[in-house]
């Protein structure tokens, strides 16, 4: 009977058993944490679910392996030391490790025997990662809102109790944390004009109640007595420990207030000033977007002060201001100020010259925040800076041409009188050679070239505007047109050429020849700066002239005038180009060109008393506008000049002549003709070889510019000698200097050198076969 109940009783225990055992497997098993069992050696005995889901293994896949194999060599090694400690002390251990990323916490437990002797030992890992994570960012929290340069008070809603401030609150409030905590928050508030610090609370709490957020400023006081404002933003949160509370952020905002007072006095004050002054204000941020300009500045641009609040200031500009106003704000941003000329866009398109003084706006900590800028208006002044500029250089360059034109001139004489001397001895020896002898084409070579340098002689006369013309009543559609068949020649087929014109154009008092050179050198050079296929137009017209048109034109006097338009669309110059091309032998043609043929038309259309303006700018043409006073003369009628038929002749002749050489060549020329002739190098000989000459002097030709006395003089004292001589003059000086004497209205007796001895001949003949 005992035996059985012992073994019924050892069955119950043994059931009782395998249920703690299954009790106790599912208790390791649902846990979360790790949890392995090692023997004495580090062998794993056993181990929990959670334990094979971390290690990615079945169970017979870790019972009975080493810890090392399981963890890895590495892994192990740091673990042993405490395995080694918890085996030898008999005492637990933890410690922290990452492994894979994750933070894992484990703690190494003892099991003992009967004898005290530690034979295993239970080790639970629990992944702490979020924990951590969650721990850290507590304590963050904690230390910023602790730490806050604003108040932070925290208060329950149903009573109004403080139940947290920082330290920052304590600061503002001059209260410590112990003081505050437990009372009422009406104690803080200051009373207004209409509700004491309670009502003040009330409000608060009512607001908050109804939309759970109130902003505002507050009067606080602090607990020394004295006031200050806050800024103030309470929201109504639910806290999971304390349930609702309301959160307040305060600022202390009073000095703000006392300065944004002071400057609300200030700006009322400075805005009456700024808005009251002639020049424009302009103020932008750092990016240079307008954040403020005063009337007269919209005003100065044409907008209104809305349409330039927000723009960028390169809106105002042009490509050119752009570049310049970049530079400009990178010294502004360096703490420069600066003065300076700019030009603004108006609305309507047009350019606004300035001076603009800008300065940076600097914040208390250096920092750029933007710039100011007082800007006057100045475009009249710069018109009138200009327009006398432009009167200073006209008047510059019109001295300048006429100082040339006297050089011109004085060249001019010297060269007659070579060429006179070169010309008369190479004709005067061509007669005595036989037309087969070499030589004889050698002096007929010299004779040539003798030409082409009278020809450019004429050229600097035209151009010191001192040249003998013979002026004619002229129509200029009508000379033109006689002419445009040879223009459209000169020209070539590639260039398109039309002539406009204008309707009953005046007449001009002018020399054919010259209105010939002057169109034919303008044409020239406009043909010269087409490359290619191009395009030239003559236009005429007549145009009056006012004070103000001639204002900006020195050279022009108000009046009738007839235009000349010569158009181009070739490469067109630049400014100083424009400048220059009037110069004498100033060229943009290199080797191909002699600068003379813009300088001979300037000299002609300034001797007709005209003037031309030039418009031209680089690839967009040129156009030259040529003014030409019109003319109430009728036409002259010239007579016929006779057929000479012999050049010789029996007269005496007295040549008066300060240049020896030329006074030979006349001498060589007459007497090899046949005429009787007495020279003289100077007035005084002159007139002692007529007072001691007893026959007839038929005709007396005399130099006009001589050191002693005048040819005109001279020619007035013989002739109280001799009643019956004719006079003939001649010279190689300018009509300018030899037209006071009144010789170049007798064309028949006048001789400009430099001459070929035939046409010295001819002249002579002309005026000894004329009746008296």
């Amino acid at each position: 009977m005992v035996e059985k109940q012992t073994y019924e009783e050892l069955e119950k225990r043994i059931k009782e058993l395998e249920q703690i055992t299954e009790n106790l497997s599912l208790l390791l098993n649902s846990h979360n944490d790790a949890i392995i069992l090692l023997d004495n050696n580090h062998n794993i005995i056993e181990c929990n679910i959670e334990t094979l889901r971390r290690f990615n293994k079945i169970r017979d896949e870790i019972i009975g392996i080493d810890s090392e194999t399981l963890l890895g060599s590495e892994l192990y090694q740091k673990r042993k030391k405490f395995l080694d400690q918890v085996f030898k002390s008999g005492k637990s251990c933890e410690f922290e490790d990452e492994r894979d990323g994750r933070l894992i916490h484990s703690i190494f437990y003892p099991v003992f025997d009967e004898s005290g002797t530690v034979i295993k030992i239970v080790i639970t890992a629990s992944d702490i990662t979020e924990e951590r994570y969650i721990e850290n960012m507590l304590n963050l929290e904690k230390h910023i809102v602790q730490n806050m340069a604003q108040g932070v008070s925290i208060v329950q809603p149903n009573n109004g109790t403080i139940i947290y401030v920082n330290s920052f609150f304590e600061h503002i409030f001059g209260y410590n944390s112990n003081e505050l905590i437990g009372k009422n928050v009406a104690v803080l508030n200051a009373p207004n004009e209409k509700n004491n610090p309670e009502q003040v609370a009330d409000e608060i709490m009512s607001v908050l109640n109804e939309k759970n957020i109130w902003t505002g400023e507050i009067n606080h006081i602090k607990k020394d007595g004295t006031t200050f404002w806050s800024y103030a933003k309470i929201s109504a949160y639910n806290h999971p420990k304390f349930g609702k509370i309301w959160l307040g952020i305060h600022e202390d905002i009073t000095h703000r207030k006392q300065v944004y007072s002071a400057l609300k006095e200030s700006e009322k004050k400075y805005r009456l000033l700024v808005e009251n002054l002639h020049e424009g204000i302009w103020l932008i941020d750092k990016d240079a977007y307008t954040t403020f300009v005063n009337p007269p500045m919209a005003k100065m641009l044409g907008y209104t002060i809305d349409e330039m609040l927000g723009k960028h200031l390169f809106s105002f500009m042009d490509k050119k201001g752009v570049a310049i106003a970049n530079i400009n704000l990178e010294r502004r941003k360096q703490g420069l100020k600066d003065s300076h000329d700019f030009e603004f866009i108006h609305k309507d398109g047009r350019l606004i010259y300035t001076l603009i003084e800008t300065s940076p706006i600097i914040d208390d900590n250096g920092n750029y925040i933007g710039a100011i800028a007082g800007v006057m208006d100045i475009t009249e002044r710069k018109r009138m800076e200009d327009e006398k500029q432009q009167l200073e250089y006209k008047y510059y360059h019109s001295q300048k041409m006429e100082a040339i034109g006297r050089l011109s001139s004085g060249v001019a004489h010297d060269f007659n009188n070579m060429l006179s001397i070169i010309l008369g001895y190479a004709q005067l020896s061509l007669i005595k050679i036989d037309i087969s002898s070499p030589i004889y084409d050698n002096i007929n070579e010299i004779i040539s070239a003798g030409q082409r340098y009278v020809d450019l002689i004429k050229q600097l006369m035209a151009f010191s505007r001192k040249q003998k013309i013979s002026a004619q009543l002229i129509d200029l559609n009508k000379r033109i047109r006689q002419n445009e068949k040879m223009l459209s020649l000169l020209l070539g087929e590639d260039i398109e050429f039309k002539f406009i014109q204008g309707e009953n154009i005046w007449m001009v008092n002018m020399d054919p020849s010259q209105i010939d050179q002057v169109v034919t050198n303008l044409l020239v050079n406009s043909r010269d700066a087409i490359e290619g296929v191009g395009r030239i137009v003559i236009e005429t017209s007549n145009k009056v002239l006012d004070k103000h048109f001639c204002a900006n034109n020195p050279c022009a006097t108000p009046g009738e005038y007839v235009m000349i338009s010569i158009s181009d669309n070739g490469h067109g110059m630049d400014k100083l180009t424009t400048e220059q091309i009037f110069e004498p032998f100033f060229t943009t043609k290199g080797d191909r060109g002699t600068g003379l043929g813009l300088s001979t038309v300037y000299a002609i259309i300034t001797q007709n008393k005209g003037f031309i303006d030039v418009f031209s700018e680089p690839g967009n043409g040129t156009t030259f506008k040529i003014y030409i006073p019109r003319s109430e003369k009728k036409p002259q009628i010239i007579s016929e000049t006779p057929i000479i038929e012999t050049l010789k002749g029996t007269e005496t002749i007295l040549v008066v002549e300060d240049e020896d050489l030329i006074l030979k060549v006349c001498r060589r020329a007459l007497e090899g003709h046949g005429y009787n002739v007495i020279t003289a190098g100077n007035p005084s000989e002159a007139m002692s070889l007529v007072a001691n000459h007893q026959g007839d002097i038929h005709l007396l030709i005399t130099d006009i510019i001589m050191p002693e006395m005048n040819g005109k003089d001279l020619s007035e004292i013989i002739k109280t000698m001799k009643p019956d001589i004719k006079v003939s003059f001649m010279s190689g000086y300018t009509s300018d200097i030899i037209g006071d004497f009144k010789v170049l209205e007798e064309e028949q007796r006048f001789i400009h050198k430099p001459f070929l001895p035939d046409y010295f001949l001819m002249k002579i003949r002309k005026v000894l076969d004329q009746e008296n």
